[in-house]
């Protein structure tokens, strides 16, 4: 079931991105917005939301370490691995 909270997340979510052509979608969509695929929803939609109005505010790409991010996304993967096991 859907929270309010969530449901609120996700409108802004659409809110910020209604105008967003194709090319605004390849450049925020790097591997920092994709760690949200390890959180819990309402923490992803925060996530994401804050990348978008960076990049809505700025006209760029949030800055982020490439290598932090390559090893949380290799962390994550190994629990997933050992918890399939």
């Amino acid at each position: 079931m859907e929270t309010y909270q969530s449901k609120r997340l996700k409108d802004t979510l659409a809110s910020l991105t209604i105008d967003f052509s194709f090319d605004d979608w390849r450049k925020v969509r790097n591997k920092d917005y994709w760690r949200s695929d390890y959180m819990p929803l309402e923490q992803a939609l925060a996530h994401k939301i804050e990348r978008i109005e960076y990049y809505n505010r700025n006209g760029m790409v949030m800055p982020y370490s490439a290598f932090k991010v390559d090893e949380f996304v290799e962390a994550m993967n190994s629990r997933k691995n050992k918890s399939i096991l």
